[in-house]
Order: structure tokens, then sequence, then C-alpha cells
């Protein structure tokens, strides 16, 4: 059972335990003290509002992170005088996911002097943060502003000792170093540890300690900002034998300050490539792999298809779509069609490998009185990969209509790439290749 004493305080100590047990005890005692050692402050920035939003039961807002500020937690700031809420703080990445953070609890129960609203959080990675507060069935709180909470750490190093005051340089910024793992840094252990080092603590004793007196900051001059950081640390990988490529793009990697490279990939890849990208390498000149990721984009690209009336038989006109590229995956077409008031059943097939034909998807080609002529029609199908695409048109008696341009929407990656400045090449076109 722990009981405080007053710091200072000297002499005896008188305990009386009372109870209705009249049992006998034998109490025994141990004091224990604590001192409080070097400790960080902290620096509060108020976070720019993106979006706010209610649903009825809580209010979702969405802030902005600036660069290179990584909270500890959010602060909330409000002028309601009585609330009690449960506050969810999300990492918000691309395409709308979000990552939790951190849940906490913020309440103001006498307007003032007893509130508690931290919500601490994990490591932001992305520029938006997205709080929500679960209002219920109350009211939202009012003029709400958040703030990032940001640890102010203190830095403990050795030097040398001496009378005579000593200048050091502290240098940081840049974004291209680890953390340090020092000597010093690991006494922290010892400091708290008395069996393994009696009167370590003195080691993160403020009053045992000298201070040091940070100057202004100015840039330093050695810093060397093209230097490409990643490509010091990655090294390529063996050499490739190119002659089973059959395609090869060439590219050139410009001087930058990380060595990070990107390029998207066009149709025409997609048709070059014989396992959709497996078999992509970005190469040097001496033909060494370099590492990349690939990553989905949220769009497509578009390509021309040939179209071709093969004729209106029984009120139904078929149209076959194919692709000068070749076969390609296609995950949806869009139709250039002039007339300006329509409204026909259709559906689309497509030619497998072995040549027969299979329904990927029926739609209705329509267009009213107000639409726009000039906007094409787009209808998406789970993708596929196919030489020829056949559009069936429900006419009726109605003639066959003029369809006067297709495009195919082909899936497109975006290709990250870690390299040094100099020449490069994408190669594709080999079926045996798998993804590195």
């Amino acid at each position: 059972m722990p009981a405080e004493v007053l710091a200072g305080h000297a002499g005896e100590l008188r305990v009386t335990l009372t109870g209705d047990d009249s049992a006998y005890l034998e109490p025994r005692f141990h004091f224990e003290s604590t001192e409080t050692l070097l400790s960080g402050s902290e620096s509060v920035i108020e976070l720019e509002v993106k979006n706010v939003s209610r649903d009825g039961q809580s209010t979702t807002t969405d802030l902005l992170r600036p660069a290179g500020v990584v909270p500890s937690a959010i602060r909330i700031q409000t002028t309601t005088p009585f609330y009690d809420r449960t506050v969810s703080v999300f990492d918000v990445r691309s395409g709308g996911d979000q990552v939790p953070l951190g849940t906490g609890r913020v309440f103001r129960t006498d307007g003032i002097t007893s509130e508690l609203h931290d919500v601490g959080v994990a490591q932001a990675q992305t520029s938006t943060l997205r709080v929500v507060v679960h209002d219920l069935d109350s009211q939202p709180l009012t003029e709400t502003h958040f703030f990032a909470v940001i640890d102010q750490p203190r830095l403990l190093f050795a030097a040398p000792d001496g009378g005579d005051a000593v200048t050091w340089s502290l240098r940081f910024g840049g974004g291209r170093a680890r953390r340090a793992e020092y000597d010093v840094a690991r006494f922290g252990d010892l400091a708290t540890n008395a069996e393994l080092l009696p009167g370590a603590v003195s080691l993160y004793d403020p009053a045992k300690l000298r201070d040091a007196t940070l100057g202004t900051v100015r840039a330093n001059a050695s810093f060397e900002k093209e230097r490409a950081l990643l490509a010091d640390l990655l090294a390529p990988g063996p050499v490739i034998d190119d002659r089973f490529f059959e395609y090869r793009r060439d590219l050139t990697a410009a001087k930058n300050a990380t060595g990070l490279y990107h390029l998207r990939t066009r149709p025409e890849d997609n048709a070059r490539s014989a396992s959709e990208f497996a078999d992509l390498r970005v190469v040097d000149a001496t033909r060494r792999q370099w590492p990349y990721l690939r990553v989905p984009a949220d769009e497509p690209g578009w390509t021309e298809l040939d179209v071709q009336l093969d004729g209106d038989k029984q009120g139904k006109s078929t149209y076959t779509l194919s692709s000068a590229l070749g076969p390609l995956t296609l995950r949806g077409v869009r139709f250039h069609i002039a007339a300006r008031m329509f409204e026909r059943a259709a559906r689309i097939e497509a030619r497998d490998a072995k040549g027969k034909w299979r329904t990927l998807v029926a739609a209705t080609l329509s267009r009213g009185e107000k639409d726009d002529p000039s906007v094409p029609m787009e209808v998406d199908f789970k993708p596929v990969r196919t030489s020829e695409l056949r559009l069936i048109v429900d006419d009726g008696n109605n003639a066959p209509l003029a369809i006067a341009v297709v495009e195919g929407a082909v899936p497109e990656e975006h290709i990250y790439f870690v390299a040094k400045p100099g020449a490069y090449a994408v190669l594709l076109g080999n079926p045996t290749a798998k993804a590195p």
C-alpha cells in the first residue's frame, strides 16, 4: 500500500492502521524515493482546417499537417463550457484509406479548471490528419481549434572537460540521416538501474550537468542539395541478359535531391508486356537492374480502337473493336456517338485466347434531349486481356448507331525507381520473366 510522504520531512514517522479486524498485523515498511531527471518541453502549432463535415452523430475535421511536424498529440480547443467526447484521429492515405493514429477522451466538467483536451497519436505519415469527434446526441463543439503538440527533447552529449567555453556545431535537417546510436544514448538504462551501476542517476542530474547555449540557425555550406541519397544507400541488382526482352524504352534520369524517379506506363507498354508488367525491368547502360515499386494508377490510359460495323441482322448491329497495338488489358470503353437522342440495349464481349467470345457486361447506351452529344459514354467492366472486343446493339427498327470513335481504357501503373543520374532503359516483352 503506497503512501506519499512530504519531501523534506525529518524525524520519526508514526503510522496508524485502523479497521474492524482484531487480528494482529506485522506490517513491514520500506522507503522509496523518486527524482525527476531531464525532461523535455513541448511546442504547440495550430493546424489549418481543410474540411469539416457532420453526419448527425459525429463531426469530422480534416487538418493539414505541415511537412516536418510530427505531433505526439492533437490538442482540441473549444468554447463549449461542458463536454465529454470520444475523439479518434486518423492518417488519411492516398485513395482515401484511413489509418488509426489514436483514440482518446476529452472533457471539461466545470467550465475551465477540470479538463483534458489532448489525444495521444502515433507517428503520422501523410499531410492530412482526420479528427472525428463523436458527438452522439450532443451538439457539436463550438469554435473548435486543433493544435499539434510536438515533443521538444533535451539533448545530452559528452564533451571534453575543461574550464574554457568550447564552440560545437549541431547539424540537422536535410532528411538524409538515420537516427544515431551513441554510447551516451544507452546511459538512460544505467540511470534507472541502481543494481547495475549505483549512483548512475547523477548522469542525468540537471544539477550536475553543464548547460549549452544554442546559437542562430544558419545554412550548412557543405550540404550537397543534389546528392542522390537513396541511390547511395541502395545498390543495383545483377546484370540482366537483355536479349530475352523484345522491347525497350530509353529514359534519362536527371539530377535530383533524393535519387527517386517516376514514370507512368502507357497503353503501348501494356501491349508489349508479356505478363502484366511482371517482365518490366529498369536497367542502366551496363544492363544492371535497379529496384522499383509499382503502384496502380487511379485513372486509366486511353487508346483509340478500330471500329468495324459487321452488319445489321434481325434488328441487331455488331461492331468489332480492335487495337493496332495488339492484345491489351482493358477495363472499359467509351463511345463517341453523334446521334442526339437514342436508347439501345447492348452488350460487350471479348475474344479469349482460344478464340471464343464471352460476355463482359450488359449495358444501355442512351442520350436524352438535354444531354451534351460531345460527352462520350463510358462502359466499365472487369479487366480482361484480349485482342478484340465485340459490341452488339439491339437497334429494333432503328438504323444502326453511327459510332465515330471508340477508346479503350487501359490500366496504367506508376513506376518509382531508385537510381543515380544517367541513361536507363525500361525492358519489356519476356514471357518467361517473373516479377522481381
